[in-house]
């Protein structure tokens, strides 16, 4: 309860997850919380305000630590087909792929996975940066599930191109670059990391 989820990762506080009852909206250790992503808050607590495009879009959660939004996870995905599932292979794992049998409320760990769809996913994620906040330095750790033309730029709050951190063709895998904010002034900026045609964003701040 108080997350934030969004549709739209430029407008990541979309809506808030209601506090009203703790016991509905709190996670266990090692537990799972099904949410409703059909715009009908009215159905319950766990029906959110937003609605999922089946022609695929964005997807965000994220908190407010008193001062700013910060990002917990996001994802782009494309079109998506009737009755499939789509998650990571197993629970925090990096790879998102389809899933022969949905697992809503379940661990992904003992589901299989289908062959015939993982074409069909695009698998790439860029994970928070860290340390962040930085000042000296920080690193940019992604994951790509095949090779292909990774480019990560960061822009600041409005949009607008600071400098291209990476622009290559890299195998699959896990990845990191360091990279270092020297000359830019303390702000909030964003890490946009494109890959197949899709981008995902990462919040970074940039202390003095």
């Amino acid at each position: 309860g108080g997350l934030y989820i969004s549709d739209d990762l430029q407008d990541p506080d979309a809506w808030q997850i209601p506090q009203s009852d703790p016991q509905e909206t709190t996670i266990v250790p090692g537990g799972f919380i099904l949410l409703w992503a059909d715009k009908q808050p009215e159905q319950g607590l766990l029906h959110t305000g937003i609605k999922l495009d089946g022609d695929g879009e964005s997807i965000c959660l994220s908190f407010n630590d008193g001062t700013e939004l910060i990002f917990i996870d996001s994802l782009t995905y494309s079109a998506q087909r009737a009755d499939v599932s789509f998650g990571r292979t197993t629970d925090a794992g990096n790879a998102f792929t389809f899933f022969d049998y949905p697992t809503p409320g379940a661990s992904n760990g003992n589901t299989a996975v289908s062959t015939n769809d993982i074409s069909q996913t695009r698998d790439f994620r860029l994970y928070q940066n860290y340390p962040n906040p930085f000042n000296a330095g920080t690193v940019i750790r992604f994951f790509i599930s095949k090779t292909g033309r990774v480019s990560i730029d960061l822009v600041d709050i409005s949009g607008r191109h600071i400098s291209s951190i990476i622009d290559r063709t890299l195998d699959p895998g896990a990845h990191q670059i360091p990279f270092k904010g020297e000359g830019l002034p303390s702000s909030l900026y964003l890490f946009r990391m494109t890959f197949d045609n899709h981008s995902q964003i990462r919040k970074c701040i940039i202390i003095k």
